[in-house]
């Protein structure tokens, strides 16, 4: 008997490694697995926005700490949606009030990077700022995975899963990967909404990133309610979908005006190279004081020659061939 136990102990334990494995990787790449995949793809080509995507981490990192300091002193919390309601809300605006120490940080970033961008020659487009905007959003959802569903994922690979009584459809663990999932999905989104918006003085777009973070906040509580897990965390996929597909909109518009307007640029710059050739005379116009020693004033004024501008006003300038010889009103006054 005392063998027979141990066989089949060893049975159960063989068994139940690849099960809580399965467990832990699954739950992984469900809830963070995107939010790599998307990393790797979107932000790892910069370098800029890499570090940027850090530097936000710790930002909101300090954040969240903050927030849960403040708390300590109302935990536990009253077992009621109201109280949890409460909490979320306060929460949502602290983080609120955040993003606009986050806004003033990237308005500053802004005006560094496009005064390196003139001095260097480079055009620093709108689709440049939306970058960075993407920078600090993925750091801010980065950080929210880490807190409400990374420090959950050690407890997968137990010997068992952990169901409520009011979701038996759906794990603890399957719930909070798909919430921090939809969640961080609309916080990157978020961020480049928000800030597109305070860019251009929307304040109805700025109102929407409040408002969609606190809707998300809320979502979460719909998992207390009997049979309302399901429900909750589709709508808060469904959320996050909408969320990228509005910030996916505004990053191609911005995209398709500042490939135009580079393109217009370029062609301005070309037509501005051939009127600043040290080999091109205005025609019509002579300096407004000629000495023996040639030209000692810096403007050109019109010579009044029976036509075209008087005489004492300034004229526009005009692109001639050096071979075509001096202008006709200082051909006249050679002579």
């Amino acid at each position: 008997e005392t063998a027979s136990t141990a066989t089949l102990r060893l049975f159960s334990t063989t068994i139940e490694t690849p099960m809580a494995a399965t467990a832990f990787f699954g739950h992984f790449f469900l809830g963070i697995g995107p939010g790599i995949a998307f990393f790797l793809a979107v932000i790892a080509p910069k370098s800029f926005v890499v570090l940027l995507s850090f530097f936000s981490a710790f930002y909101w990192l300090l954040v969240l700490l903050v927030t849960s300091a403040l708390f300590r002193g109302f935990v536990p919390l009253p077992s009621s949606q109201p109280s949890y309601a409460g909490a979320l809300l306060a929460a949502v605006a602290i983080e609120e009030a955040a993003r606009a120490g986050v806004w003033q940080m990237h308005k500053r970033t802004l005006s560094v990077l496009q005064g390196m961008s003139s001095s260097s020659g480079h055009l620093f487009t709108k689709l440049d700022e939306l970058y960075l905007a993407l920078g600090w959003g993925y750091g801010h959802a980065a950080v929210h995975v880490l807190f409400m569903f990374a420090s959950l994922l050690p407890l997968t690979a137990g010997h068992g899963t952990a169901y409520s009584t009011a979701c038996p459809q759906m794990s603890i663990f399957t719930v909070a990967a798909l919430n921090s999932l939809g969640l961080g999905a609309s916080l990157v989104a978020l961020s480049v909404i928000a800030m597109e918006a305070w860019g251009r003085r929307s304040r109805l777009g700025a109102a929407y990133a409040p408002m969609v973070h606190a809707g998300a906040a809320l979502l979460t509580i719909g998992s207390f309610r009997p049979g309302g897990c399901t429900a909750a965390v589709a709508a808060q996929l469904a959320l996050g979908v909408v969320n990228t597909w509005y910030a996916a909109s505004i990053v191609w518009k911005q995209g398709s005006s500042s490939s135009s307007s580079s393109s217009g640029g370029s062609a301005a710059t070309h037509s501005h190279s051939l009127g600043s050739s040290a080999d091109a005379q205005p025609m019509g116009l002579m300096p407004g004081d000629i000495s023996s020693s040639g030209v000692a004033g810096g403007s050109w004024i019109a010579a009044s020659d029976g036509g075209g501008t008087p005489a004492g006003q300034e004229a526009p300038a005009a692109i001639v061939s050096p071979r075509a010889g001096p202008p006709t009103s200082l051909r006249s006054r050679q002579s």
